[in-house]
């Protein structure tokens, strides 16, 4: 593994911000502003009405979201300006209908979907039944979920690696989220037969040796996933339960972005509960950005 990890990934040319008028879409939108953006990038602002508006509240409404739209929007502008990203384009849109299905129509083209998380209550409150559930579990666009508030672009990010598609696909994704010299680390925990049955069987040394080659061979797998896309700054190899390993990770290295790959579409039923690209999106205290396999 290469100690220097400085190639940038591609601008972002398309972006999409889900809003409702909270202070997580404030969030959402002060982090957009700071994203690595291409030359005359378009953000789109959105806010999804229900479909289901009385016909007497309809107008009214959809006036008054006009309005908050449009302030959001100036926001946005006048951070961008900040940054002496004048020509980059933010576009207020109202729509109509199911939140997530909507939001995805309208993003399935674009290079990231932005949502922000709701003012202090733990992700898992927002995500179970929310439209930011759905969104991950039915989308194929890069999602990222904004966490706390965005001071400087990111410099510590962390990508979790499990040697599917979706990780590899996440590498390539979180580039497009840093600046040029931005570090990125990496974590992998990875398998090993139950240790009481080895020394049963191996005894201290047969384990000792089985671990080492255990490592090895994820290092050396994490590498071949990994080369083609992205060069980390460091590779943690841990032993243990995915979820709590990574998440461990996140506060060990006080990182500010933690990035995941999400495995395709599972039943509805069972959709992210149990996954480890869902407890870390749930419970991670940074920004989170999942992706599925391309």
């Amino acid at each position: 593994m290469s100690q220097r990890s400085r190639t940038a990934g591609r601008p972002l040319s398309r972006v999409t911000i889900a809003t409702d008028f909270t202070r997580g879409a404030a969030l959402a939108a002060g982090r957009a502003a700071l994203l690595p953006l291409a030359s005359r990038a378009r953000i789109a602002l959105v806010h999804v009405l229900p479909p289901d508006l009385p016909a007497a509240l309809r107008s009214r409404e959809r006036t008054e979201a006009r309005t908050l739209l449009e302030r959001e929007a100036s926001q946005l502008r006048r951070l961008l300006r900040k940054r002496g990203r004048n020509e980059v384009r933010v576009a207020p849109a109202l729509a109509s209908g199911e939140p997530y299905a909507e939001l995805l129509r309208r993003a399935r083209k674009d290079d990231l979907l932005i949502l922000g998380r709701h003012g202090t209550r733990r992700f898992r409150d927002l995500l179970i039944g929310s439209t930011a559930e759905r969104v991950i579990r039915a989308g194929h666009v890069p999602v990222l979920i904004v966490a706390a508030p965005a001071r400087r672009p990111y410099r510590r990010p962390l990508l979790a690696v499990d040697l599917s598609p979706a990780s590899r696909a996440a590498a390539a994704a979180v580039k497009s989220l840093l600046p040029s010299d931005a570090r990125v680390e990496v974590v992998h925990v990875y398998e090993t037969a139950h240790d009481a049955l080895l020394r049963r069987v191996a005894g201290e040394r047969g384990v000792t040796r089985y671990l080492e080659q255990c490592r090895e061979a994820a290092a050396d797998a994490v590498d071949a996933l990994l080369s083609p896309v992205l060069d980390p700054e460091r590779l943690l190899l841990r032993r243990g339960d995915a979820r709590g390993t990574i998440l461990a990770a996140v506060r060990a290295l006080d990182a500010d972005l933690i990035a995941v790959g999400s495995h395709g579409r599972p039943p509805l039923a069972g959709a992210l509960v149990g996954s480890v690209a869902e407890a870390v999106t749930r419970h991670a205290p940074c920004d989170a950005l999942v992706v599925h396999p391309a």
